[in-house]
């Protein structure tokens, strides 16, 4: 709520279920701000449900929904049927799919169907507590001691961001800027044999109206299409 640049992240720290180290994943959209929204600079979340449930966070309040006509049901279905259940567009929702409830142990989780929780194994930890979803929602924000001195600051950021010498490429091609660099990681491992000579402009054949994630620096998510940026370019690779 204060404007900040990247300040609005939430971060997911688990167990990872494939060896056991402690890893960490960080995603965007609306989550972080309405956690802290609601109330709360943080969650710690143990034990396990007894039957499919959903953590609903609201203005200083915490609940427990049934959530068992949502279990098997997609990360979008189950995003969707919150939504119009549980708070409309301005709540937020942390979801899994039937790979996390079968515990599927990189599987992944996604916010507002479109920022990935994708490290650390998060939706198969959520399956493992029968958790398929958290949705947050609160209107509260912090308080700003000088408002005018953090308004020239961070206009003075924002300034050296445009100053970014690959800043223009970020804009055209959001998180997808990073592409190549994707690509030498991948065949560090060597599987590279599907990917090898495909760069960030194939990208551009699937690009569609942009939109940034909130207190993001540049648009890299597209609109009109629920299927995130790197999911997209995957389809084009492995069509």
């Amino acid at each position: 709520g204060t404007g900040c640049p990247g300040a609005a992240k939430i971060v997911a720290t688990t167990r990872f279920p494939l060896n056991g180290t402690i890893s960490e994943s960080v995603g965007s959209m609306r989550f972080a701000l309405n956690l802290k929204g609601a109330g709360f600079d943080h969650m710690i979340i143990t034990g396990r449900a007894k039957k499919p449930t959903v953590l609903c966070l609201g203005q200083d309040r915490v609940s427990l929904l049934d959530a068992t006509d949502l279990w098997g049901l997609d990360i979008f279905e189950t995003t969707d049927a919150l939504k119009k259940s549980h708070g409309g567009e301005k709540s937020s929702v942390i979801a899994i799919g039937p790979s996390g409830e079968n515990r599927v142990v990189f599987s992944m989780a996604l916010v507002d169907k479109a920022s990935t929780l994708g490290r650390g194994g998060l939706g198969a930890v959520m399956g493992s507590k029968n958790l398929k979803a958290i949705i947050a929602s609160g209107d509260n924000r912090p308080k700003v001691y000088d408002p005018k001195e953090l308004k020239t600051l961070l206009a003075g950021i924002r300034e050296r961001l445009k100053k970014f010498k690959n800043h223009p490429r970020v804009l055209e091609l959001g998180i997808m800027e990073n592409w190549d660099n994707y690509i030498h990681q991948l065949s560090i491992i060597s599987i590279n044999c599907l990917c090898a000579g495909v760069s960030a402009r194939c990208f551009r054949l699937k690009r569609q109206q942009r939109y940034m994630d909130l207190r993001c620096t540049a648009a890299s998510r597209s609109k009109g299409s629920d299927v995130p940026p790197a999911l997209l370019l995957t389809r084009i690779i492995w069509k």
